[in-house]
């Protein structure tokens, strides 16, 4: 499966660096930047996914590293959002809720932040309105809830989310490998905790990640 990802990605950057070199002397700036921002779109798209079949490929071996440490969710998640906005283009609002500025946590700051960044990027991706984080404790676990008001996701590929390389059947070209979900779940696992969806065709999306409660 991961053989077949990479060709497409491939194919791409192979014709659109024929197409430079047959054509250069008769092709403007303008398309040859294009195809050069096409190659390196590929590019960073293939990093993504060979890093995430790595991440994959040390889990299923039970091979990934894991260093909690006692942290601030709150303080973490808005680290992250601000971060990340400010390395994206794009003006949607992203607002952040919480009851209270202290949530104690023990956790890996490194998978914090892919789990933040993971369900942020997503809900991005498939949603062009406001975008809402929520953070709060309940039933003794801390909870982030990331939410969007995008395309949603049927019921039938809801049972298929978290398995490699799975899209879903209305993205239509909206770019993606299928793996960062099943990525989300190893990272959320590692923590001790379970990653749970819900969604409504053309609706939106909340993805709910529970994390166990520093006791």
């Amino acid at each position: 499966m991961a053989s077949h990802e990479f060709r497409t990605p491939l194919a791409a950057i192979n014709a659109a660096a024929d197409v430079i070199l047959r054509y250069y002397d008769r092709l403007n700036q303008d398309d040859i930047y294009q195809r050069l921002e096409k190659i390196k779109r590929e590019v960073k798209d293939m990093t993504i996914m060979l890093e995430d079949i790595l991440i994959i490929g040390k889990a299923d071996s039970q091979k990934l590293e894991y260093n909690p440490v006692e942290i601030n969710l709150v303080a973490e998640v808005k680290k992250i959002t601000a971060d990340y906005q400010l390395a994206e283009s794009g003006d949607r609002e992203i607002k952040v809720y919480y009851a209270t500025e202290n949530i104690p946590l023990i956790a890996d700051p490194k998978w914090i932040k892919h789990i933040t960044i993971n369900l942020l990027s997503n809900a991005l991706k498939y949603s062009e309105k406001e975008i809402e984080i929520v953070i709060k404790e309940e039933n003794e676990q801390v909870v982030l809830m990331v939410k969007d008001q995008g395309i949603g996701i049927s019921e039938k590929d809801q049972n298929k989310l978290f398995e490699p390389f799975h899209r879903g059947e209305n993205v239509g070209n909206i770019s993606g490998t299928g793996l960062g979900l099943s990525v989300l779940e190893k990272a959320v696992a590692l923590h001790g905790g379970k990653i749970t969806v819900e969604s409504e065709l053309g609706k939106g999306s909340t993805f709910n990640v529970f994390l166990p409660h520093v006791n």
